[in-house]
């Protein structure tokens, strides 16, 4: 680079660093952004280096993990009002459960597929590999404090009472669940396009996926026990069509815990892909 786009450079990361070490990362991400836009850094697989060189390992680092966290404008984590059900969890015009989101009123936001980060395409190329691999962790950590704080609650979540809570630990997997699709996807794309960077890969693919089992074995049992609540609670109803809607809950919540059996069994690897 020139001594005068150096010179921008500097400018540009300080302000950075100084956002960065005052806990606004949003910012600081915007303001790099900006920054990249005026061309004072090249995107290209070099940047994540060129920054340390700049601002030091720690606020590069950091950096990083503001553009992994950085939250979806489109939707509050992860999830919106189903478009379908606007958000009642019922057909209007047939009074059914609604297949889309299940009957929980909220589906996966259609711009961050559910993550409730902002998309990839957002951040600079140079830095994505990293952003994947800090999502990734960032997933697996959430995950791993989901199952801590989830097994006891399952094994007694048997009632009606308990189905919203029930609901609540399907969405926060779910949203954890579309972090690590997001990363196995950034693993094929890079190899694809960068086969030197194999190791990478590899790694980020093979922690990613384990992790996204694990969050569909979790689901599934979820499901599994959302489909046993429904059917039980249909059993009490006198009400043939409150029964009727309750026993059509549970056909979706069986037929979701299915989907996810068979996902959960299949074995995808980085040179035959098929999602989640």
């Amino acid at each position: 680079m020139s001594n005068n786009t150096d010179h921008l450079a500097e400018r540009v990361l300080q302000h950075v660093s100084d956002r960065l070490r005052a806990g606004r990362r949003e910012e600081a991400a915007r303001l790099f952004l900006d920054g990249m836009a005026h061309g004072v850094l090249p995107d290209d697989s070099e940047l994540l280096d060129a920054i340390q060189r700049f601002m030091g390992r720690d606020l590069a680092l950091s950096l990083v993990l503001a553009f992994a966290d950085f939250r979806c404008f489109y939707c509050r984590q992860g999830f919106e009002e189903c478009p379908h059900c606007v958000g009642t969890g019922t057909i209007p015009e047939t009074d059914q459960p609604c297949g889309r989101c299940l009957g929980l009123g909220h589906s996966p936001c259609d711009f961050c597929g559910g993550s409730g980060r902002v998309t990839y395409s957002f951040a600079p190329a140079g830095l994505r590999p990293a952003i994947a691999s800090c999502r990734s962790k960032l997933a697996l950590g959430n995950v791993r404090k989901l199952d801590e704080t989830s097994s006891a609650a399952l094994a007694r979540m048997d009632s009606t009472e308990g189905r919203g809570r029930l609901v609540k630990l399907f969405l926060d997997y779910d949203r954890e669940l579309a972090s690590l699709r997001d990363a196995l996807d950034i693993a094929h794309s890079l190899r694809r396009k960068h086969p030197a960077d194999k190791h990478f890969t590899e790694h980020l693919y093979l922690t990613s996926s384990r992790a996204a089992v694990a969050a569909m074995r979790r689901m599934h049992s979820i499901l599994e026990l959302l489909a046993d609540v429904s059917q039980r609670s249909a059993k009490t109803l006198e009400n043939p069509e409150a029964r009727e809607i309750e026993e059509a809950r549970a056909a979706l919540f069986d037929d979701k815990a299915a989907e996810f059996a068979r996902a959960i069994h299949h074995r995808p690897s980085l040179f035959s892909w098929r999602s989640l």
